[in-house]
Order: structure tokens, then sequence, then C-alpha cells
């Protein structure tokens, strides 16, 4: 088993960020296991809705194959980009 090269990680990055839902690309690993090519990603996205969510990933697996089509299986982990400040307002009456 294998990994991939740098150079073919970051253009499935570049193809990754390319897709709509998607707000960056936490990480994209990849391996070789005989025949067989395996790539792990790791995406923040700007949905709530699960349904949404996994079209996104099904996306990413999809342009990932048809950019590479020597792949087998992507496997596609994501989770909400929250922003970094949250403003509350408290009702005082």
């Amino acid at each position: 088993m294998t990994s991939l090269e740098d150079k073919l990680l970051k253009e499935y990055t570049s193809v990754i960020q390319k897709i709509p839902g998607v707000v960056s690309v936490k990480s994209v690993r990849g391996r070789n296991a005989g025949s067989y090519r395996f790539v792990h990603v790791e995406v923040n996205i700007n949905t709530f809705d699960l349904a949404i969510a996994e079209e996104i990933a099904s996306n990413i697996g999809k342009k990932i194959k048809q950019f590479d089509n020597s792949i087998d299986t992507v496997f596609v982990h994501y989770s909400k980009e929250l922003p970094s400040v949250f403003k509350v307002f408290i009702p005082t009456k």
C-alpha cells in the first residue's frame, strides 16, 4: 500500500474546490492498494441540510472519478463551516 503523489492530490484538491457548496478543503489523502486507488477527502460545506450535504459529497466523488478514472472509491467526510464570531441577543424585558 503506497500513498498517492502530492501533485495528484493537489489536482484533486483543485477539482474539489470548484464544486458548489464546498467552502474549503481540509485534507485530501490517497493510497494505492494493489490495482485499486482510494481517496479520502475532508471538506467544509455551507449547509446544515443533510440531503444537500449528501448531494455535495456525492458530487465530490463523481467529479474526482471523472477527473481520474483509475480511482475505485472516494470517501468524503464533511462538516459545516461555522462562523468565527457568534452574535447573541438576549432580551432583558
